[in-house]
């Protein structure tokens, strides 16, 4: 595939994914729906991401320097920035790293938006789950590095490694597609 067209699938992805899903919180805005009506689809999802990243609100977890899904830090936190304190351990020589679980509540694609540039695996047990889109290079802030874009399934927890990078903290936000509100 041309490097024209992944880009274009990228981008009509990340556009779908913004159109259908809810942004903000609760400080910038006075209440959901009409936030949704604030965004149109011409909105460029990165600019989505940064607000994401600059407003919060934010949530403060710890990796795990161990691969134990049931026991990892829960990073599903839905509309919010996920502060990261990575670890040392084994998995990740002399830089830092760790694992957290995100559970998957819509099977879709979801938007992974990283604050730095480092190395993501996700896995569903000891599958691998392949990537549709990585490290696609974010340039509308500086809080945003890189998104990525995969597939999920609704129901099923997944393991999130990452690293190994000198970074001590990476910033998440994790969007999902298909995303609809109750009114």
């Amino acid at each position: 595939m041309s490097i024209v067209n992944t880009s274009l699938k990228y981008a009509l992805a990340l556009s779908f994914l913004f159109t259908t899903t809810a942004c903000g919180d609760e400080e910038n805005h006075d209440n959901h729906e009409e936030n949704h009506e604030n965004h149109s689809s011409e909105e460029n999802p990165h600019e989505e991401a940064c607000l994401h990243m600059q407003n919060g609100p934010s949530e403060a977890i710890t990796a795990s320097a161990e691969k134990d899904l049931s026991a990892l830090p829960d990073a599903t936190k839905e509309h919010t920035r996920v502060d990261i304190t990575l670890v040392t351990g084994a998995d990740f020589g002399e830089d830092n790293g760790g694992y957290v679980r995100y559970e998957a509540e819509e099977t879709g694609d979801y938007a992974i938006f990283v604050s730095a540039d480092v190395a993501l695996e996700i896995t569903d047990g000891d599958t691998a789950i392949a990537f549709e889109e990585e490290g696609e290079a974010v340039t509308e802030c500086t809080e945003v590095s890189v998104a990525n874009l995969v597939e999920l399934e609704a129901g099923k927890s997944y393991q999130i490694k990452i690293g190994p990078t000198s970074e001590t903290e990476v910033r998440l936000v994790i969007e999902h597609g298909e995303h609809e509100h109750e009114e």
